[in-house]
């Protein structure tokens, strides 16, 4: 376990039992392994439509589901009594609660990220990612429920966790419980009527008719040509796919450019309210980067500057870095093989069309040259 300096400043002895798992190099790898899996779920032609289940999600699965249970391990051995555990003084428990507080700031955390990627999961109707998010973000809601349970009495005062949590508003918890609840039966309810539905029916074979026969190879042959006619067609005809995924990557790329346009172009404004008011700008941007940290990082004596720390924080930007690396050249792919499907339909069309001119060649041909007059025996 770590003890060097504070990252957050403040006593160290409080953060003495506070595990070098919540390092801000540790968290920092789950912040940049989410927003992989959020970038290559938005943007990437496959795996947003695929629903797979890869090792970098896996990770962001697991970090908060550890949290989680740990979470609950030490509120079952927290050796006080657990409803003085926000309000009391005793400097040996406040270095219990201190650990406690670490295991809940990634266990909140969590609940945004997996809310962001639960609904990304659903409008891209991929089921297994959606069930395996909601099934770990149950689990850390549990988690935090449970910990407002044992430690909750009206009027008690709570002022040994570093900024507010969820534990500490009782009506939004309460009211998000029941509305899991409905929202668990109505699940329940909608899979029953969806197996239901894919029940498989047995069929009575159908003995085909002599008669029937010739007339089936007649339609289908039929429909061959129709198909083939109307291949010829479209490949005269634009193609909408092309556009379609052009403007859907615009759209993906919109998402991230236009809030930054918005923050560079407010900057400014930001500025010259500052400087009007006697506040630096750089001061203010430290300032809120410090509350920031605080809000997504748990405090540790643990620090960047430790070897453990700066690789997991290396392991997170290769991650993110891979990904980015992996969706460019998926549509670099994807362009590839469009322009050669192109190709070929140009190439399709051209055949076709020479085919028609030497047709119609050889007909002027036949109409023009006269036939020989039949000899006189």
């Amino acid at each position: 376990m770590n003890t060097s300096s504070s990252t957050f400043g403040g006593d160290q002895g409080r953060y003495d039992l506070v595990s070098s798992l919540y390092g801000p190099g540790t968290t920092a790898c789950w912040y940049l392994s989410a927003l992989t899996c959020l970038v290559s779920w938005t943007i990437h032609p496959k795996k947003r439509r695929s629903g797979s289940i890869d090792s970098d999600f896996i990770a962001v699965l697991t970090f908060p589901a550890v949290a989680a249970g740990h979470l609950i391990s030490q509120l079952h051995q927290y050796p006080a009594l657990k409803v003085e555990l926000l309000s009391t003084n005793d400097p040996n428990l406040l270095r219990q609660v201190a650990a406690i507080e670490a295991s809940l700031s990634i266990t909140e955390a969590s609940l945004i990220v997996f809310i962001m990627l639960f609904l990304i999961a659903t409008s891209r109707r991929c089921v297994k990612r959606a069930i395996a998010i909601a099934i770990v973000g149950l689990f850390c809601f549990d988690a935090e429920v449970f910990m407002f349970f044992v430690t909750w009495r009206t009027g008690q005062a709570q002022h040994n966790l570093s900024r507010p949590f969820l534990v500490n508003f009782g009506t939004i918890l309460i009211g998000t419980i029941a509305l899991l609840s409905v929202l668990k039966f109505l699940s329940f309810v909608l899979l029953g009527m969806f197996f239901a539905r894919r029940r498989p029916k047995i069929s009575r074979p159908e003995i085909p008719e002599p008669s029937r026969s010739f007339s089936n190879h007649r339609n289908r042959a039929i429909e061959v040509e129709i198909e083939r006619g109307q291949m010829l067609w479209n490949v005269e005809q634009p193609d909408p796919w092309e556009n379609d995924q052009h403007l859907e990557l615009l759209t993906s790329f919109g998402i991230v450019v236009l809030p930054l346009s918005a923050v560079a172009t407010s900057v400014p404004a930001l500025s010259d309210a500052l400087s009007a008011s006697g506040t630096s700008v750089w001061t203010w941007i430290i300032a809120a980067g410090c509350r920031l940290t605080r809000a997504l990082f748990p405090r540790t004596n643990a620090s960047i500057k430790d070897l453990d720390q700066a690789v997991a924080l290396l392991a997170g930007m290769t991650i993110l870095g891979f990904g980015l690396y992996g969706i460019a050249d998926a549509h670099h792919q994807q362009w590839l093989k469009m322009v050669k499907s192109r190709e070929e339909r140009r190439a399709i069309a051209l055949a076709r069309i020479r085919r028609e001119v030497e047709q119609r060649h050889l007909q002027f041909l036949e109409n023009t040259i006269p036939l020989p007059s039949p000899s006189i025996a």
